[in-house]
């Protein structure tokens, strides 16, 4: 058991010295250097991740800002993998390259960071693929440059293998070229021919599909078969990289007594340890364990005679048939001596390479198996140390993509994450900023879609190629071909003929928003417009008179796509217009609307949208997405039953997928009603369609039916919850797609109104203005009633601002009555103060009588306010007056109303913008079940101080 225990301990110290020791094996880099991808997969170790991404990241890889920047064409299809090598100069100028090696046998040279063709070479007639497959035509057209090149890095060397068909020979020859200029070097090209054991290497019958191993000193080639055609047998050969008419090493993994046993590893290299033992798999072939190892996992020693070190080869292999443990490349994990492989088969295996098991008819020896998908697995394995620990990604066939945690012994063997969505053979690649959260993303290629995922979350989807497919579409799929990720780019390989190369799009001066609103309610004005892509920030301009808005910003900043005017007088008519920001300029303004708050103003949301359509008049055009894909019908929607419904033409409209709404603007910790509006307009059955929501971490709607809960097709269907914004003042609401795609209608947003930390005000003065809290959000219960009859459900609880008692009005530290305000009344603890400075109101709307601010409490207190019906909602006016200091960070505090915190660290000098300036806080909370707001007032910096009460 000790024994035991110290070997574990060992393992984990080795897997963390080797996470980070990884990032060196890998680029010969730390991070932060230019990344060089001198091989498939970026290192001898396979790990499929470069590390040294410090450009694209979670933020920034949306529809919005990352997109298919230019495509460089090229004479064929491209099945080997891109390479990238950072600052050569080539033709006198100093240039980021990419290699393309296509079945024409050319090789190409393109600057990486605009598509200049920087030098093409074609190196010799390739074989026609339909010559060579007796049966399965894997391959269409040529056969050419099939396998990934390999670069020497300190010598300038790019190797590689031609397949010829001329003068009707087949030949197949090994390339050494200048990698600044195409031209053969190291005494090449070589005509490559082998024999072992009785066997030939024959440029017909083999396929070189492998990619080429760069190890001390040593260029290796591997080779398969087309289509398991005729008499073949698996070779790996090995040539001096000084002189590559030096063949130094032959071996073949079966002989004369048996055959087949084909490496190809779906087009990954052989992996490299820090001895330089390599490592492979091998396909279907017979097995005896001494001179022929079909279905084996092994290590080779660098010489590759007399054949394995040691190898593992499963119990079942006589009957696998073409189960091939060699159809997916071996990765050798960082900091441990272990080996993951996987096959046809859908099985993963954990290998200790100083112990693999050999064969064994009674059970495999190896440290861990699983049945990790249901299809079959065709691609090279990706590690990464992510945040939470080690992970192993890989994507099955016909499965969704998934990772598994790895503890330093074992995998946990029920996946972290996976995606929302299944997909064929998908190869994929990684990138990070070392182990940094929110820098971890796996793409993956499949079905002519490039995906980006969400590495410490593969149920989110960042972005894919078809969210703006006219922009960004990536042409026919690559077979096998993995995306290269280098400098804040991604190669992704086509059998269109070009490589398609994305990244962060030009910022470009922005569009004038589009679909600009103005809502009028009771004390504020909703205004409101289409998102604008590439934009930043938005600047609002207002005035009284048509054309009146004036040169200067009314408000700046703004980060939503609405904004809530607070400072308004019921029954003035009030002008917008808005212009997008980002760091190239400023857009023209949109159309200009105007809105007249008052009183009798039905309207009572913070805001409305109308998810996947246009202004729909109170709810705003689609904004705050990542993520999904948009539907408009025109059917005829019953709104019979529920409670205040979205407009007709909310419900015609929707976002539907894997989408994320985040929905900014908010006062950070407040409670905020969430309405989501739902109607079933394509499935006319129960179970067609069913999704989860989450809003800011909560599980709210689990296996969602809208047609089930609705009760009908055609029916909306409106479901309310209560939640708290986070401490960045948002409401995150996810939808996951579970059977077919998830969908959305309509958001409702109700609750505080009120500009927060999101803008910022022209002007020094002061209102109802953005609270300084930051305080963490917290989950509340959520309600979601379902209906039992075809009319639609709605949830029991609301958030209504309506009073259901009468109101009261507090002068906080006085003791007498300035009406409407009484004397103080309904405290606990604190100590009083009263002066006669001038207080200026301007800006804050309905301010108090100016004597109100001339009084306040003052300490650590509470104020208990009974009187209101139990549960009932109401609109909690806060007034503040710094009247002694004068300067920020003095005085600070925070406010809880019935339990939850609405102000954190609150400053009223800082908010207020100046001594001696009237400040109005509003809340919408509900009273407690006795019937009381209870207002917690506690002290931070100096003395809480509050100088009104007006809840009504």
């Amino acid at each position: 058991m000790l024994s035991y225990l110290m070997r574990t301990a060992a393992r984990r110290l080795l897997l963390a010295i080797g996470a980070a020791a990884a990032v060196l094996m890998a680029f010969g880099a730390t991070p932060g250097h230019a990344v060089q991808v001198w091989t498939h997969s970026y290192n001898n170790q396979r790990t499929g991740a470069n590390t040294s991404e410090t450009i694209l990241n979670n933020s920034n890889v949306n529809v919005n800002t990352f997109g298919k920047l230019f495509t460089c064409p090229v004479d064929d299809q491209l099945y080997a993998s891109t390479l990238y090598m950072p600052g050569l100069t080539i033709n006198g100028a100093t240039h980021n390259v990419v290699y393309c090696s296509t079945m024409n046998n050319s090789e190409y040279c393109f600057d990486a960071d605009n598509g200049t063709l920087l030098w093409h070479t074609n190196y010799g007639t390739p074989i026609p693929a339909a010559n060579v497959q007796c049966s399965c035509g894997d391959i269409s057209g040529n056969l050419g440059i099939l396998s990934t090149p390999v670069i020497d890095t300190t010598t300038n060397t790019m190797y590689f293998v031609v397949q010829n068909y001329i003068n009707s020979v087949y030949s197949e020859t090994l390339h050494a070229v200048n990698i600044l200029t195409g031209a053969d070097t190291m005494s090449g090209p070589e005509p490559i021919t082998a024999t072992y054991g009785g066997v030939s290497l024959d440029p017909k019958l083999n396929n070189q599909r492998p990619a080429l191993t760069l190890s001390n000193g040593i260029v290796y080639i591997e080779w398969s078969s087309h289509c398991d055609c005729g008499n073949y047998h698996g070779f790996v050969v090995g040539y001096s990289a000084s002189n590559i008419t030096n063949q130094q090493y032959v071996w073949s993994d079966t002989t004369g007594t048996g055959d087949q046993a084909g490496i190809w590893m779906a087009g990954s290299g052989l992996a490299v340890d820090s001895n330089n033992d390599l490592y492979l798999a091998t396909g279907n072939g017979k097995y005896d364990g001494t001179a022929n190892f079909g279905e084996t996992i092994m290590k080779l020693p660098p010489a590759l005679t007399p054949g394995p070190l040691d190898w593992f080869t499963p119990s079942n292999e006589a009957s696998m048939g073409d189960g091939d443990i060699g159809s997916a490349g071996v990765l050798l994990m960082p900091g441990t001596s272990d080996l993951v492989g996987g096959g046809k088969d859908g099985r993963m295996w954990l290998i200790n390479t100083a112990n693999m098991g050999k064969f064994s008819a009674s059970g495999n020896n190896v440290i861990q198996e699983f049945q990790a998908v249901s299809g079959e697995l065709l691609d090279q394995p990706v590690y990464w140390a992510s945040p939470s620990g080690a992970q192993v990604y890989d994507w099955g066939t016909g499965d969704a993509g998934q990772t598994w945690s790895f503890n330093g012994t074992t995998f946990n063997t029920t996946p972290s994450s996976t995606t929302t969505f299944t997909a064929g053979d998908t190869p994929i690649c990684l990138s990070a900023n070392g182990s940094a959260t929110g820098t971890g993303i796996l793409w993956g290629e499949e079905g002519s879609t490039l995906h980006a995922l969400n590495a410490e979350n593969l149920g989110q989807e960042l972005w894919n190629s078809n969210m703006d497919s006219a922009r960004d579409s990536l042409g026919n799929y690559a077979k096998w071909a993995p995306p290269m990720v280098a400098n804040g780019k991604v190669y992704a390989n086509t059998f269109s003929n070009y490589l398609a190369v994305y990244g962060l799009l030009p910022v470009n001066v922005p569009l004038a928003p589009s679909n600009m609103a103005a809502v009028p309610a009771n004390g504020y004005v909703t205004t409101g417009w289409g998102g604008v892509v590439g934009a930043t920030s938005y600047n609002l301009f207002r005035g009284t008179a048509s054309g009146g808005e004036g040169s200067s910003p009314y408000i700046t900043g703004i980060t939503s796509s609405y904004y809530n005017d607070t400072s308004v007088n019921n029954g003035t008519t009030y002008y917008y217009y808005v212009e997008a920001v980002n760091s190239a300029g400023t857009s023209t303004q949109s159309a200009e609307v105007n809105a007249t708050p008052s009183a009798s103003s039905t309207y009572n949301d913070v805001v409305a949208i109308n998810c996947g359509g246009v202004l729909a008049s109170p709810f705003l055009a689609d904004f705050g997405f990542n993520g999904g894909s948009t539907t408009i019908v025109n059917r005829t929607i019953t709104t019979t039953g529920v409670t205040n419904p979205a407009p007709q033409a909310v419900y015609d409209s929707n976002r539907y997928g894997s989408v994320t709404y985040t929905i900014g603007g908010l006062r950070a910790g407040s409670t905020y009603t969430v309405r989501l509006h739902f109607a079933e307009t394509y499935f006319t059955t129960a179970g067609s369609r069913t999704f989860n929501v989450t809003i800011n971490g909560t599980q709210d709607l689990t296996g969602f039916d809208i047609f089930r809960t609705a009760g009908g097709e055609n029916i909306a269907n409106v479901q309310q919850f209560s939640t708290n914004a986070n401490g960045s003042g948002q409401i995150v609401i996810v939808f996951t797609s579970v059977v077919n795609n998830a969908q959305i209608n309509g958001i409702e947003i109700q609750g505080t109104v009120g500009s927060t930390s999101s803008s910022s005000s022209s002007s020094s003065s002061s209102s109802s203005s953005s609270s300084s809290s930051s305080s963490s959000s917290s989950s509340s219960s959520s309600s979601s009633s379902s209906s039992s009859s075809s009319s639609s459900s709605s949830s029991s609880s609301s958030s209504s601002t309506s009073s259901t008692s009468g109101g009261v009005q507090i002068d906080c530290g006085s003791t007498t009555t300035v009406s409407p305000f009484v004397a103080d009344t309904d405290f606990s603890g604190g100590t009083t103060i009263n002066h006669a400075n001038t207080i200026s109101t301007t800006g804050v709307t309905n301010p108090a009588p100016t004597a109100v601010y001339q009084t306040a409490r003052v300490g650590n207190f509470t104020y208990t306010v009974p009187g209101f019906t139990a549960s009932s909602g109401h609109t909690v006016r806060l007034h503040f007056c710094e009247t002694y200091f004068t300067a920020s960070g003095k005085r600070t505090f925070n406010v809880s109303i019935n339990g939850t915190q609405v102000l954190a660290a609150f400053d009223i000098y800082a908010t207020a913008g100046a001594k001696n300036q009237a400040l109005v806080e509003q809340f919408n909370e509900n009273a407690n079940t006795s019937g009381q707001y209870v207002i917690t007032f506690t002290s931070v910096v100096n003395q809480s101080l509050i100088s009104g009460i007006d809840i009504h």
